[in-house]
């Protein structure tokens, strides 16, 4: 499970709370890589933006707890609290779309047959499947990666509602808890079982913690095929690299409480 993976991989030390993931061993190997003038074709703008956008994600997760801290010590009025909160939701989703981006624009120059692969990651999920030859143009291990995410349409669609569609979001004033739904008029937009409060509303704990999760859990494998794609970079050069953003803390606790919930 995502969840119980992704709630593994953080730790704490006197520092803060970190991840020592495959992907952040990744930018670590491109980083080094790159600072010793190796790899220069290596599309490492792109690995760049995708780790800025994920930590982006943690930060707003912090945000959005600090923000309930501050309603729940009478310190954030009502109106403000759900202004500040709806706009955190939306950006979540804007910035988690554009990562997905960042990630098929990286897969394209990875490609085993250049110019062919799309550079938006819902073209490229979808070109994927469509002929049997795509999957060896692409590369078999970035291809199995890009397919193992079958969950990307549906916060796709969020993401389109609320920039496109002119969906609302509407956060709710329940006493300790950050609850919300996305509508377009009266359709409710989020019905995943394991993070709803009750059949129309949305828990955002436990959708940000689900939702970073499956992120995390896709990112690894994509940089599970890197490695077996790009052969100078070197999984295990440095076993030591972290990556440090308060937001972990916030996830890891979030992550303990929907892993909770799932339990009989």
């Amino acid at each position: 499970m995502a969840a119980e993976t992704f709630l593994e991989a953080i730790g704490k030390t006197d520092d803060g709370f970190y991840t020592s993931s495959t992907f952040d061993k990744l930018f670590g190997a491109a980083h080094i890589t790159r600072a010793v003038g190796k790899t220069p074709r290596f599309p490492y703008g792109h690995l760049l933006a995708s780790t800025q956008h994920f930590g982006h994600l943690a930060t707003l997760v912090y945000k959005v707890a600090w923000l309930a801290e501050r309603r729940a010590a009478g310190e954030l009025d009502d109106i403000t609290w759900m202004y500040f909160c709806g706009s955190d939701i939306l950006t979540f989703h804007i910035i988690m779309r554009s990562l997905f981006d960042e990630v098929s624009a990286m897969a394209s120059r990875l490609a085993v047959k250049k110019g062919v692969v799309p550079e938006s990651f819902d073209d490229l999920r979808k070109w994927v499947g469509k002929k049997a030859r795509h999957e060896s143009e692409l590369g078999i291990e970035l291809a199995e990666a890009v397919r193992s995410c079958d969950w990307f349409e549906q916060m796709r669609d969020v993401r389109d509602d609320l920039v496109h569609r002119s969906a609302q979001t509407i956060v709710f004033l329940e006493p300790g808890r950050v609850l919300f739904q996305v509508h377009v008029g009266p359709l409710r937009r989020i019905l995943i079982p394991s993070v709803m409060f009750n059949e129309n509303v949305v828990n955002f704990t436990a959708y940000s913690a689900l939702l970073m999760a499956r992120l995390a859990t896709f990112l690894d494998r994509l940089a599970a095929a890197v490695f077996a794609v790009v052969k100078d970079f070197d999984e295990e050069q440095d076993g030591s690299i972290q990556s440090f953003n308060a937001g972990f803390g916030v996830l890891q606790s979030w992550l303990r409480e929907l892993l909770a919930e799932a339990l009989p």
